[in-house]
């Protein structure tokens, strides 16, 4: 399977998106290159949303102002109001209204929005990202040559996966090794 659809999969949806942007040996690449990558990755986050060619220019853009916005929320100097103008757009795009359905627990309260299931899909993964920026609950992975994002739980965590993790702590081992030789 593809890096992207795999990327830390227990994150949030847009999360997920933003690691479709990734480093790789100084390298920027893009998990959204063509239309096919968009597909793959729509099926892995969101199966029953069908999306067409000319939707991979809407997910880009988003994912790009999502990115401007984690990285001036993160105290990176990037200029945010563009992007944060591009992701008002999108949500408004797809208004939302409060829908009630049975479970079987009882009743539910959901979101409900007017719009074609791509539109719902991208003003979903909006609003989900800025809830986690409100929450300060994104962090960027500590690890040399990752930056992936990645949403913090608990706090105290710098990595965005125990892969990520281990290689610090090796690479400390050894550095620490070669001081002592």
């Amino acid at each position: 399977m593809d890096h992207f659809a795999l990327v830390l999969p227990e994150e949030p949806t847009a999360v997920r998106l933003l690691n479709t942007r990734w480093w790789d040996r100084g390298r920027l690449r893009d998990g959204l290159a063509e239309p096919e990558h968009l597909r793959r990755w729509v099926a892995a986050v969101r199966p029953e949303v069908p999306v067409q060619d000319g939707d991979l220019a809407a997910f880009r853009s988003l994912r790009d102002a999502l990115h401007a916005l984690v990285g001036h929320a993160l105290g990176e100097d990037v200029a945010a109001e563009e992007p944060l103008a591009v992701v008002n757009a999108v949500v408004a795009n797809a208004p939302s209204r409060p829908e009630y359905v049975l479970t079987p627990a009882g009743v539910a309260r959901r979101t409900g929005r007017d719009a074609t299931p791509v539109e719902r899909l991208l003003a979903d993964v909006a609003e989900e990202l800025l809830e986690l920026l409100l929450a300060g609950r994104l962090a960027r992975c500590q690890a040399h040559g990752c930056g992936h994002l990645y949403t913090q739980k608990p706090r105290h965590r710098q990595w965005c996966s125990a892969k990520c993790g281990n290689r610090v702590r090796v690479a400390r081992h050894y550095q620490r090794h070669r001081e002592d030789a």
